[in-house]
């Protein structure tokens, strides 16, 4: 018997501004955010890499990445939640990537098992907030992608560790005030953070997110880069950012 699909509100399709990709996405429960754009901006590949996104939602970070470098050999995106999953699928056939990027639908926590190990990069967007921290968003989707309610930050580091390689990055982006159990993760787990670059919403204001490089089995000191800021003081992009969403970054 046929699945009856569930009736959905209209999707609609985005241009990503770069390498002439388009993606899937559904205002009703999820569309990507700027975190996700700056992570993709962060992360640095290079040719024959073997890549993996956990908790890739409708897959752009994939894209980005593959936008970025095409000489990737392969880039993994893992989603739990299906509708999330099969909009990433329709994304990656949107631009005929089936050879380049292929998303698995699972649990993160299982990407190890099922995706193996030996990895050269490892990304992720996880959830900001612990279960319990502040109120719920109605909208199961977003909930889950803000609420730690499917997965820990513990668990999404362990997953990274396994799946890379030694010398291995991973590049996460999250909040300033859990850094501290994310650096005590990172020693846990055998990753060494190599590169930290402050977010903040405008100049001089608090800084409100960090993207992290961590290398499994390195020994570098950390470099703490000056800080990066999304809108001017007078409410438009700052050019950094402009130049990252308009591809010429």
């Amino acid at each position: 018997m046929t699945k009856k699909l569930e009736k959905l509100p209209p999707e609609r399709v985005d241009d990503l501004k770069r390498a002439g990709l388009k993606i899937y996405q559904n205002p009703a429960f999820f569309c990507f955010a700027v975190d996700s754009v700056l992570l993709a901006w962060f992360t640095r590949t290079n040719p024959k890499d073997r890549v993996v996104d956990l908790g890739t939602g409708n897959g752009v970070i994939p894209l980005l990445l593959y936008g970025r470098n095409p000489d990737v050999e392969k880039i993994y995106g893992i989603e739990i939640q299906e509708k999330l999953y099969e909009l990433a699928v329709k994304s990656v056939a949107l631009n005929n990537l089936q050879a380049k990027i292929e998303i698995v639908l699972g649990d993160l926590k299982e990407a190890p098992a099922i995706l193996g190990s030996g990895f050269d990069v490892v990304t992720a967007n996880p959830p900001y907030r612990k279960k319990g921290d502040g109120r719920l968003n109605p909208i199961p989707e977003v909930a889950i992608a803000r609420h730690e309610l499917l997965t820990t930050l513990e668990e999404v580091v362990a997953a990274a560790a396994k799946l890379l390689k030694p010398r291995g990055a991973f590049y996460l982006v999250h909040i300033p005030e859990r850094m501290p159990e994310i650096f005590l993760l990172f020693s846990s787990y055998g990753l060494n953070p190599e590169v930290l670059l402050p977010v903040q919403p405008r100049p001089g204001e608090k800084v409100n997110l960090i993207l992290l490089k961590a290398v499994k089995g390195s020994r570098k000191k950390l470099v703490f880069n000056a800080p990066l800021w999304i809108y001017e003081k007078n409410g438009e992009y700052s050019e950094m950012v402009r130049r990252i969403f308009e591809g010429e970054e």
